[in-house]
């Protein structure tokens, strides 16, 4: 995965806010990406193009552990019961 060019980005903070507005095209699949060193990085999808999701700063926001991930997701809308984990880089 690629983190230094995406094509687009989402702030986390604004992650809730997107997924129940009307500009997702449909239910948001969420990509973490493995690596050994730094954890977790996440993408969203929603059926039309994928967002790489960034912190406040916009640097590509990394979680530790995927249980980390899935707690920090509790509350956000419209996200697909299914969580895919790409694990070539680990």
């Amino acid at each position: 995965m690629s983190t230094t060019t995406p094509d687009k980005y989402l702030s986390f903070h604004n992650l809730e806010d997107y997924c129940d507005s009307l500009e997702r095209r449909g239910e948001i699949q969420v990509i973490l990406h493995a690596e050994r060193k730094r954890g977790y990085a996440m993408r969203i999808n929603d059926g039309a193009e994928s967002r790489v999701v960034v912190d406040r700063y916009g640097m590509q926001l990394w979680f530790r552990t995927v249980d980390q991930a899935l707690e920090d997701l509790a509350d956000v809308p419209y996200l697909s019961e299914n969580l895919i984990i790409v694990r070539s880089n680990w």
